[in-house]
């Protein structure tokens, strides 16, 4: 009985591994797309927009800075519990 257990018990340490993997990968990705984003809304802030697109484009890129940061954050927490 005990094995049984301890083959459960390995099941889910493996499951939960590649579960903190993929979400790790998936975190990498918004973050990378965020970056992309505030990339490209940078790019067009230069351009000559009206005065409502400037501050659309301004307030977006505050979003996604903000966005990428917070992601920044958890990968790094999440890193740290791994450790």
């Amino acid at each position: 009985m005990n094995k049984a257990l301890a083959s459960n018990r390995s099941t889910t340490t493996a499951s939960s591994s590649n579960a903190n993997f993929y979400s790790d990968f998936m975190l990498f990705e918004l973050l990378a797309m965020h970056e992309e984003l505030i990339g490209q809304l940078r790019l067009e802030s230069h351009a000559e927009v009206s005065a409502n697109g400037t501050e659309l484009l301004s307030d977006l890129l505050h979003q996604h800075v903000n966005a990428a940061g917070e992601l920044r954050e958890l990968l790094l927490e999440q890193r740290n519990e791994c450790a």
